[in-house]
C-alpha cells in the first residue's frame, strides 16, 4: 500500500469541502485547485504487486481514496483497513467499501495468479499423491484434508471459508 500519513484534524474539517464523492465513488475537486478545473477527477492511479488503488493528493499529503471515502461518509478516520468486498481496488462505492480487520481483507482476496490448479485454498501434496486443502484461521494454518480430486479439496476449502471467515470468506 502507498505511504500515506495520519490524516490531521484540518484535513477532516476540509476534506468533504474539497473533494465531491458521488455515488458513483470517483472523487471530484469541489473548486478549481492546481491546474484541475472544478468537477475534474480527483486522486490517481496506484499500482504495486498487483494492488491497485486510487490516491489522493490534497494538503501536501497522499491518502488512500476508499480511507478518505470512509471519513467523508461518516465523520470519522477508519479504524481498521477498508474492505473492496468485489475486491476491485478502483471501486470506491459507498456500498462497496466496509471496515475490515487485516486477516478479513486477506479471506476476501481473489485468487493468487500464481495458483497453478486456480483454485483457492487447494495444492499438491506430491508425497501425499493427493490434493491437499488448507485455510488459515486465527493465524493458525489448518490443513482441512488430503482428497482426490482438486475439486473435493476445494469443496471443502469452500465450506471452511463460509465457517471461519463468514461474509469475508472468498472461494474463488
Amino acid at each position: 500500500m502507498p505511504k500515506t500519513a495520519t490524516i490531521r484534524p484540518e484535513d477532516r474539517a476540509i476534506a468533504g469541502h474539497i473533494l465531491y464523492y458521488p455515488e458513483t465513488g470517483e472523487f471530484r475537486w469541489r473548486s478549481a485547485r492546481g491546474g484541475q478545473a472544478a468537477g475534474s477527477p480527483a486522486g490517481s492511479v496506484w499500482r504495486r504487486k498487483g494492488d491497485v488503488r486510487y490516491v489522493i493528493q490534497f494538503n501536501g499529503r497522499g491518502y488512500q481514496a476508499n480511507r478518505v471515502a470512509w471519513l467523508i461518509m461518516t465523520g470519522a478516520w477508519p479504524t481498521f483497513q477498508i474492505d473492496h468486498q468485489d475486491t476491485d481496488g478502483l471501486n470506491n462505492r459507498w456500498t462497496n467499501l466496509r471496515q475490515a480487520t487485516h486477516a478479513q481483507n486477506i479471506a476476501n482476496a481473489k485468487t493468487r495468479k500464481d495458483n497453478v490448479l486456480g483454485l483457492k485454498g487447494v495444492s499438491f501434496h506430491k508425497v501425499k499423491g493427493a490434493f491437499v486443502a488448507r485455510i488459515q484461521h486465527n493465524k493458525i494454518r489448518v490443513v482441512l484434508g488430503y482428497f482426490a480430486s482438486p475439486e473435493e479439496a476445494h469443496a471443502a476449502y469452500r465450506t471452511a471459508s463460509q465457517q471461519y471467515h463468514g461474509e469475508f470468506g472468498r472461494a474463488a
